[in-house]
């Protein structure tokens, strides 16, 4: 495999960068830039806040109770 060539990972298929499919499965090479991880890691930090805020409105309901 050279430096201008990637493989596809789902027939082994070697085909050059510019393409944006494979010639021999015609899979979609996807592009993964900044926009793609910053939409999962905001992604994960909106759940992560959803998470913990349902936990302390638990615990704070909890501690009324008692």
């Amino acid at each position: 495999m050279s430096a201008e060539t990637i493989q596809c990972p789902a027939c082994r298929a070697q085909f050059g960068l510019q393409q944006k499919c494979c010639p021999n499965c015609g899979r979609w090479m996807a592009a993964r830039g900044f926009t793609f991880y910053f939409f999962w890691v905001a992604l994960s930090l909106i759940v992560v806040a959803l998470v913990g805020d349902i936990l302390h409105s638990g615990f704070v309901m909890l501690t009324r109770l008692l």
